[in-house]
């Protein structure tokens, strides 16, 4: 987990961070896999300390399901069928700043098991 840099290269990395900043830089993570499979299902639980102004979810040609959100407004479930691409999957986003501060936790499971568990603080 961490802020991404140089999205719009392929040599794009991620620069592993605990403590993120609202500033519209991309954030997310990557998982290595050890999988033969062309493609795979991940499913990311998003869960935040207080509501947010707005869950900005967009609609993906790869989402299983459209994205949900829990009754408490809090946890935020995305679910994908994504290539492996290099051995790895990855996911990334931009938090707006209206977005709450705190410690964040976002749980990613790949064909249902439990495979990371990112905790964060945004700032």
């Amino acid at each position: 987990f961490g802020v991404f840099k140089d999205l719009d290269n392929p040599g794009a990395t991620l620069d592993p961070a605990r403590v993120v900043a609202r500033d519209g830089k991309p954030i997310g993570w990557v998982i290595a896999l050890d999988s033969q499979k062309p493609m795979v299902r991940w499913r990311e639980e998003f869960s935040v300390p207080t509501p947010p102004k707005r869950w900005g979810f967009a609609p993906d040609a790869r989402d299983v399901r459209p994205a949900s959100l829990s009754p408490d407004k809090l946890t935020a479930s995305t679910e994908r069928l994504v290539p492996v691409s290099g051995g790895t999957i990855s996911h990334w986003w931009k938090l707006d700043a209206s977005d709450p501060r705190g410690p964040h936790t976002m749980k990613v499971y790949v064909e249902d098991v439990l495979v990371a568990d990112f905790a964060f603080e945004v700032n």
